[in-house]
């Protein structure tokens, strides 16, 4: 999950909040990876007025809410899966089996039939 900021760019104060005199950036944090890992923070757009960067921050934060709870159905769907019980395995491969072996069966007798047919000719 991504955590969303705004900043002032660099070598740039901002006197109070949304200060319309400077440019801002927006920072994305990765909360899935460690504080000591590499690659944590990004910036991931810069040189915007305050009232973009807050728009851009909140449609982000509504797109990361609804893939959260896309990501929760998910797995509630693969634990409900998981705790279904087995398929019997036997009796699917039983079944195969026999049509396989009602198809070979049939095919066979095609083959008799043309082996009867060249005897005949021949």
């Amino acid at each position: 999950m991504y955590i969303y900021t705004v900043a002032a760019m660099p070598k740039q104060k901002a006197k109070f909040v949304g200060d319309p005199s400077i440019k801002y950036q927006i920072k994305r944090v990765n909360t899935c990876i460690s504080d000591k890992g590499k690659g944590r923070n990004e910036i991931i757009r810069t040189n915007l007025e305050y009232d973009e960067a807050m728009a851009i921050i909140e449609n982000f934060n509504s797109m990361e809410g609804k893939s959260q709870i896309i990501r929760d159905k998910e797995a509630k769907r693969k634990k409900a899966l998981e705790t279904l019980p087995p398929v019997n395995s036997t009796r699917l491969s039983y079944r195969i089996n026999t049509s396989q072996r009602s198809i070979d069966m049939s095919q066979n007798k095609q083959q008799d039939e043309s082996d009867r047919e060249t005897k005949r000719e021949g």
